[in-house]
């Protein structure tokens, strides 16, 4: 009766190791696609230099800044 114990033990050792090297490997998919160099950048795909990139991004702050609700305290 003790042996069905070790193999559900030894079934659940073995998923939870196939779990985690799935999601290891994922996530070394997903580094090597972020430290990828050859990969083009927003800038160059967009065809904007950085200051009209940071014009760009600084109005989508201020609109975002705008349609959130102000909270007062009081």
């Amino acid at each position: 009766m003790t042996w069905q114990l070790w193999v559900v033990i030894t079934l659940v050792a073995a998923g939870i190791v196939i779990l985690a090297v799935t999601r290891m490997r994922h996530a070394q998919d997903v580094f090597s696609d972020i430290t990828r160099l050859d990969r083009p950048t927003e800038s160059s795909r967009a065809g904007l230099s950085g200051d009209e990139l940071a014009e760009a991004r600084a109005r989508a702050r201020h609109a975002a800044a705008e349609a959130a609700p102000r909270r007062s305290h009081g």
